[in-house]
């Protein structure tokens, strides 16, 4: 920075990511980072991670959200545990991994619930992945869903929409790699 301010970490839930990873990667953590010192040309971000090994640190990318997309600001050569990057402007951040797929096609699947847990029928449930195609379906007369044959190591949005109840995330960015069960929306009472 070119004076001297304050700067302003904070962590985002992975479910509640403005926009999918790109295909392959897997979030690790994502924060939103803000200043208000005035600066010019990159700023260096830098993040610790200490809970990764140095072989998975290797494999790390940061990426910042610009114009809703999801850019690799990754900075050359970094060292372990501390993971940076070269950004013209601060929002989103997030740090990624690969994903390591288990088998090709994987599925999603959960309940639709209200408050007080029992399931809640005819819900439309959306599961929007990376290449733009757009996957339906409605829960049970017991609440579940299951979305079959998504493709693996991609992230994803998976929507839920009701006439009758509200969610408090209504929009979940998922990594999938692998099959994933108990995606579940609770209404809220």
């Amino acid at each position: 920075m070119a004076t001297t301010g304050t700067a302003t970490e904070t962590p985002i839930d992975g479910a509640a990511l403005p926009a999918p990873l790109p295909v392959g990667q897997a979030l690790h953590l994502a924060f939103n980072i803000s200043t208000n010192a005035p600066f010019t040309g990159n700023a260096t971000v830098c993040f610790a991670v200490p809970t990764v090994t140095p072989a998975e640190f290797a494999d790390l990318k940061v990426y910042h959200l610009e114009a809703g997309v999801w850019v690799d600001r990754t900075a050359p050569g970094n060292v372990y545990p501390t993971l940076c990057s070269l950004t013209p402007s601060f929002s989103p951040f997030a740090i990624a991994k690969p994903l390591v797929p288990s088998s090709s096609t994987v599925s999603v699947s959960g309940r639709v619930l209200t408050a007080n847990g029992q399931g809640i029928k005819n819900t439309i449930l959306s599961l929007s992945l990376a290449d733009g195609t757009v996957v339906r379906t409605r829960s049970s007369s017991f609440g579940y869903y299951r979305f079959d044959n998504v493709e693996s190591g991609q992230s994803a949005v998976l929507s839920i929409h009701s006439k009758r109840y509200t969610f408090a995330q209504p929009n979940r960015v998922i990594s999938i790699s692998d099959d994933l069960t108990s995606v579940d929306f609770i209404a809220e009472p």
